[in-house]
């Protein structure tokens, strides 16, 4: 009884053209077919048929490349890509070693073989440098958090004496306005009595006018009647005079 698989893989063959493998003949994409047969019910593994393995440019109808395996080799080495398995193709003292080995043996070995041990052993190494650069960054991280919250601090304590200073400039301002305010109300008040005193003053001075006016006239009567009085006093005593003369016998001019 013979079984048989085929494995189709797509590959874009995108990145840099100085990594691609021979752009000239394999253009992206294109599709990397391998194959293999298990011979026989009692079989103790399948084996590859090299002769399946070939190359296609998916884009050009399924145009066949190339079915050599050094091709594909030399393709899959360029790319860093391992499809064999490491482990089928033994020297007889590996192969001994392997068949008596135990499972951690065997695991062991398979690791190696499939350069597994070497990647957990760079990632490994990747990882410590990562989380090396992951603690010093946090550290650098961390003390700038610390220097920001200084500076967010003072900036904050700034920020409030700033508040403080100007809330004192408010209230000087507003005591300095109220204090206008009252003298400016005291003023109108001022202004309000002083045309009240005015008022009642003008009042008093008309009517001391009005009993000027009236005593003025009184006494410019009086005058005249005094004036008058006078002068017929004058005359009664011109007349008297004459007739003292006239009784004396005294001629009088």
């Amino acid at each position: 009884m013979t079984s048989s698989l085929a494995v189709e893989v797509t590959l874009k063959h995108l990145g840099q053209a100085a990594n691609n493998f021979e752009v000239g003949v394999f253009f992206l994409p294109f599709v990397v077919e391998t194959g293999a047969e298990l011979r026989g019910l009692n079989s103790s593994g399948f084996y590859y048929c090299n002769k399946l393995q070939h190359v296609k440019k998916a884009w050009l109808l399924g145009l066949l490349v190339s079915k050599l395996k050094s091709d594909l080799d030399a393709m899959m080495d360029h790319l860093n890509i391992q499809t064999d398995n490491p482990c089928a193709v033994l020297e007889q003292e590996n192969a001994k070693l392997f068949l008596k080995g135990t499972s951690q043996d065997k695991y062991k070995f398979f690791l190696q073989s499939t350069d597994l041990a070497k990647m957990r052993t760079t990632y490994t190494r990747i990882d410590e440098t990562t989380r090396m650069i992951a603690e010093s960054t946090l550290t650098q991280e961390k003390a700038k958090i610390v220097t920001l919250r200084d500076a967010k601090n003072k900036v904050k304590k700034h920020w409030q004496e700033a508040q403080k200073l100007e809330w004192f400039f408010v209230d000087e301002k507003e005591t300095v306005a109220a204090n206008v305010e009252n003298t400016l109300k005291q003023k109108e008040r001022d202004v309000v009595n002083n045309a009240e005193k005015l008022a009642e003053t003008k009042e008093v001075v008309e009517e001391l006018e009005k009993d000027q006016n009236e005593a003025n006239a009184k006494l410019e009567e009086t005058s005249t009647r005094m004036s008058e009085t006078i002068d017929k006093r004058w005359m009664h005593k011109a007349i008297f005079a004459k007739l003292a003369a006239r009784c004396n016998g005294t001629k009088l001019n």
